[in-house]
């Protein structure tokens, strides 16, 4: 587990009933919230722009308003529905605790014995489509009691043509007691 040598190692089963993931990746919220807002591609490493507009704190847009910034490449399953309503995909991911390093800024690299529960709702039309997502993260806290982490989220957007409209809203209750309130909005 403390080799780094692999980064995203992980198995996916797919069938009627889902996709289950086994491995070391992000949890569901990342995957169902995509980009918070429009913007948050400038500071992803895997844009163009990602090398010259780093974040000073460590943490992009799309880590600080999705459960990335909490647990991301550690351990974990998820189970995520097929789209049974149209549109509508719920999915949930457990990260059990193991022994790993921990960020600077964050709790990012650390498994926390979390749940990550979230889902998407997403509206095509002609030309474009309206997105919303919505999740929920709890995870214990580091001296073995439950009042650790806890946050949720919710992104709302729509595409049409060549314009992306979107934002965030994000809460974050660690167990420090550092309460976080934070939104992000976006037109590209």
């Amino acid at each position: 587990r403390n080799d780094r040598n692999a980064d995203e190692l992980y198995i996916d089963f797919i069938s009627g009933f889902g996709k289950i993931r086994i491995g070391e990746k992000e949890g569901i919220n990342a995957t169902m919230v995509e980009d918070p807002a429009p913007q948050a591609f400038l500071t992803t490493d895997e844009e163009m722009l990602g090398d010259a507009i780093r974040p000073r704190t460590g943490i992009t847009v799309k880590d600080a308003f999705t459960f990335k910034r909490f647990s991301n490449d550690v351990m974990g399953i998820t189970y995520e529905t097929p789209a049974i309503i149209p549109g509508v995909k719920l999915g949930v991911t457990y990260q059990p605790t193991v022994q790993d390093t921990e960020g600077v800024f964050d709790q990012a690299t650390t498994a926390n014995n979390a749940i990550d529960i979230s889902g998407r709702y997403e509206y095509k039309f002609s030309g474009g489509k309206f997105r919303l997502a919505t999740g929920y993260f709890h995870s214990d806290s580091r001296s073995g009691g439950t009042d650790g982490q806890e946050a949720w989220t919710t992104t709302a957007g729509v595409q049409s043509g060549n314009w992306d409209v979107a934002g965030s809203y994000a809460v974050a209750n660690p167990a420090n007691s550092r309460d976080e309130r934070s939104w992000t909005a976006g037109v590209m």
